[in-house]
């Protein structure tokens, strides 16, 4: 029996020895093209995007710069919220000497009602230990319960370990196919026609938890001398038109008006109603993003020369 007992206590120090481990060094075989780590070396750039798959899919980062005369990086996990932006952040923009001068957060109407989560676990990966525990500690928040532990037991001891065994070989590919947080040379197909396609989005007005982490969230970056803009990517024509898209459009924009932030709708004289521009119901296709890069840029140039407003009142 005495065997057995040893045996198991063992085998729970090393479990736990490894996890520890896991937790505290992960963050090290983390892609430095992309992501947390990748932003953080890349540090200090005049342009800080930050957002979720929108961000990632919408940025041609190459022609960004090239367009706005501008360093830039984007940082974007999918489905990262107001709350998760809002944690995230303050680790950007820890150092004064890492700071960017503006900081793009990403405008969508579908971050205002999301219920907040951990989607992208290779956001946890990314995390130092120190962000890891806020990220945790976030998704228990409101409401703990036994699936919350069991998520974040999951998430600590079995997630993405593969990216640990295959480090190197990730790394370089990781490397190859992606350009300071977005996508190198990656060609996204438009669609044919918009026959049935639509955003499946709840009814109802904003989480306020989402509003209250949008607004600190400007609050922060301005106490750190950081300059806020606010870019939402345009969507297909019969998704814009959407009366939940529409609605949520509009609070956002007037979050943004309240705040004094300037605010780019990039649907506003794009081709919506064109497929090709489109890669689904809501990310454009490479015409699309390169089309909108080109805008941004347009719209950030006009931005550092306090002229915003009159490209997209």
């Amino acid at each position: 029996m005495r065997p057995l007992i040893y045996l198991a206590s063992g085998s729970l120090l090393l479990a736990a020895l490894l996890t520890s481990l896991k937790l505290g060094c992960e963050h090290w075989a983390a892609p430095r093209s992309s992501g947390i780590q990748g932003a953080l070396a890349a540090s200090p750039v005049d342009v800080l995007l930050i957002g979720s798959s929108h961000t990632r899919q919408s940025y041609d980062l190459r022609a960004l710069e090239s367009g706005a005369h501008v360093s830039a990086f984007a940082v974007a996990y999918n489905a990262l919220d107001y709350r998760g932006m809002a944690v995230l952040v303050p680790a950007l923009l820890e150092r004064p000497e890492r700071r960017p001068r503006i900081l793009v957060i990403e405008g969508y109407g579908m971050s205002l009602v999301r219920t907040g989560g951990l989607q992208d676990s290779r956001l946890f990966f990314d995390a130092p230990p120190r962000l890891k525990l806020t990220l945790m500690a976030q998704y228990l928040d409101g409401a703990p319960s036994a699936r919350k532990y069991f998520d974040l037991f999951d998430l600590a001891v079995n997630r993405d370990n593969e990216l640990l065994l295959l480090h190197p070989v990730h790394s370089r590919l990781t490397e190859r196919i992606s350009y300071r947080g977005g996508y190198a040379d990656k060609v996204v197909a438009g669609l044919r026609d918009f026959a049935g396609l639509r955003l499946d989005l709840p009814r109802g007005a904003a989480d306020p938890r989402q509003v209250a982490a949008l607004r600190e969230l400007i609050a922060f970056t301005r106490r750190q001398g950081v300059r806020v803009i606010c870019c939402e990517s345009p969507m297909p024509g019969p998704v814009e038109r959407q009366e939940v898209v529409r609605g949520l459009k509009d609070e956002l924009t007037g979050l943004m008006q309240e705040e004094h932030v300037p605010y780019y709708d990039g649907a506003v004289d794009f081709p919506i109603e064109d497929p090709r521009y489109f890669a689904d119901s809501n990310h454009l296709s490479t015409a699309g993003r390169a089309l909108y890069t080109e805008r941004v840029a347009r719209f950030i140039r006009a931005t550092q020369a306090g002229r915003e407003t009159a490209l997209n009142p």
